[in-house]
């Protein structure tokens, strides 16, 4: 069936994807790169003056996305480093050379030198020198920057990192690059990404076993992360090895990387010299037959017609820890999505191939209502989209290997949060903090369930179904009883089951009485298809009654 900146440049023309949760970020950032006794993020990162561990801590996370090519991730933990220190020079500085857009930079570089520099890093005093030059001139290069660095800091790898990505992306200069990324080697030889950069530097000078090399010590180091596979794809593609091509595109589809889906179909076309138009008598006929085969039965649910009429006796389902054999144990393995899903969808969107060998991009929807390989129903909606590598014989259908984010199947079905979650939830929170209720109540399901603590007197009306009830028997009453009621130290965490917990306090002043109130409060959101479907407070009830009482 199938189931890298002083310019966006620094992205080596790869798209950004997401597969790591902040759970996992955070464990890779208790020593950076993942290994107990490598380097420590304190020795890996240039000294910065942020007394925000929370800032420092996105700012941290921003840079592993970035340098594994997650532009859109590391944009949100910039911003969240911003937000927790307005103040935070540096976090400016790297959005405004990685991340930010040509429209974004102008504006980034006036907040960032509108910041006080006493108290700056050598580091940052060095960058501040740059970002004054790119006010002058947009064109300016980092040339000076990077190599005050580097003797400033001479055993620190971040700075070997800025100076080889700006020597081969900004400033253009290979053979500066490629010495900037072997010094990095040496400091850190378990960073990922520079191996990933060594392999294009390799390329590019015509070095192709060294640029094998390269990347296969990427994927050594980082094995969840599609970048790695998708760097091995074009390394494949450039070198005309085709099938390798498609395989490893596929691999980095599977990992969520978008594009690689179509890139792995670009591969099987080249090799057969076709764009999906041009086939045989015999192409035609298979590709009608995968057609019409799994449209039976994924859209009509006759599963028997994985019988040996359709299948090779001997077909092969390749899986990524144990491969399915046999057409009895083919049909049992199906059965699981005939009869666990409904409302079913599914849509071969493009299949072309050579001979006997397929490529076939496909799309399911359906929605979770029955047993799934142990997992009861769940209700939820499912939608992807995958690539499957199929090999035909004697008209049948004898091998199949399936490419797919998995990651993104098991969120949908709830089995693992939805990283979006926690960002979600920030901005629920920025939304209040502005004033912006009408943004706060459109983050919420219409029958969402709304539960202040017990014994908090906006507990009277538990639960409040849907956002009028929220905004009338909870923020209405908030802004009628206060003089001001805010929300600081605000710490958001993903959770499973979709569920984000936030640790924060309440500042807030009553009308009636005057009395100030500083509370500890948590809040746990469950997320649902990106809107909030439940809330439960947790308050100090105690004080807040006590202050209440007051006269």
């Amino acid at each position: 069936m199938g189931w890298g900146p002083c310019s966006p440049t620094f992205v080596i023309g790869y798209q950004p994807h997401t597969l790591m949760n902040n759970t996992t970020l955070s464990l890779l950032f208790v020593f950076v790169f993942g290994t107990a006794g490598l380097l420590t993020a304190q020795d890996f990162f240039l000294p910065l003056s942020t007394s925000s561990p929370s800032a420092l801590e996105s700012y941290q996370k921003a840079s592993h996305l970035s340098s594994n090519v997650r532009m859109g991730p590391a944009r949100q933990e910039i911003d969240k480093a911003l937000a927790a220190d307005p103040d935070f020079f540096m976090g400016y500085a790297y959005a405004i050379q990685v991340l930010a857009s040509d429209e974004e930079k102008p504006g980034m570089i006036d907040k960032a030198l509108a910041i006080d520099p006493k108290g700056f890093t050598k580091a940052e005093k060095i960058m501040r020198r740059y970002l004054m030059d790119l006010k002058k001139d947009p064109e300016a290069m980092p040339t000076e920057m990077t190599e005050a660095l580097i003797k400033a800091y001479p055993d620190t790898p971040e700075a070997y990192e800025w100076a080889y990505l700006h020597a081969a992306y900004t400033e253009k200069d290979l053979d500066a690059a490629f010495k900037y990324a072997r010094q990095m080697t040496t400091l850190a030889p378990d960073f990922a990404p520079v191996h990933n950069n060594l392999g294009y530097f390799h390329m590019q000078r015509k070095e192709m076993d060294q640029a094998k090399a390269s990347f296969e010590k990427y994927i050594a180091l980082a094995p969840d992360e599609a970048n790695a596979y998708d760097s091995m794809g074009e390394f494949y593609l450039n070198n005309g090895d085709y099938d390798a091509s498609a395989k490893y595109y596929g691999m980095a589809a599977e990992r969520g990387m978008p594009g690689a889906a179509e890139k792995a179909q670009e591969a099987v076309a080249k090799k057969t010299g076709t764009s999906g138009g041009q086939t045989d008598a015999s192409l035609e006929r298979n590709i009608q037959h995968v057609r019409t085969v799994w449209d039976k039965i994924i859209n009509e649910g006759k599963i028997a017609e994985i019988n040996s009429g359709n299948f090779a006796s001997d077909i092969v389902m390749v899986g990524a820890t144990e491969d399915v054999r046999g057409i009895d144990n083919f049909r049992d393995y199906y059965q699981n999505f005939v009869t666990g899903f409904s409302a079913v969808t599914f849509t071969v969107e493009d299949i072309f191939g050579q001979g006997d060998k397929l490529v076939k991009h496909w799309r399911f929807r359906g929605t979770h209502t029955g047993d799934f390989f142990g997992v009861p129903a769940t209700g939820n909606e499912v939608d992807l989209e995958g690539v499957t590598l199929m090999q035909m014989r004697d008209g049948k259908i004898a091998r199949e290997q399936d490419f797919m984010d998995n990651m993104l199947f098991s969120q949908q079905l709830g089995l693992l949060s939805n990283p979006n979650n926690a960002t979600l939830v920030q901005r629920i929170y920025d939304a209040f903090s502005d004033g912006d209720i009408p943004t706060v109540l459109a983050a919420l399901d219409d029958k969402v369930v709304w539960k202040e603590a017990e014994g908090n007197e906006l507990a009277d009306g538990n639960p409040y179904i849907g956002p009028d009830a929220v905004l009338q028997g909870v923020f209405a009453r908030l802004g009628a009883q206060h003089e001001y009621f805010k929300l600081k130290d605000i710490k958001v965490r993903p959770m499973v089951d979709n569920q984000v917990l936030a640790t924060l306090r309440y500042d807030a002043k009553l009308k009636e009485n005057g009395m100030e109130i500083d509370a500890q409060a948590a809040h746990l959101w469950t997320i649902k298809n990106g809107k909030v479907i439940a809330f439960q407070q947790y308050v100090d009830t105690r004080q807040l009654a006590e202050k209440a009482a007051k006269k």
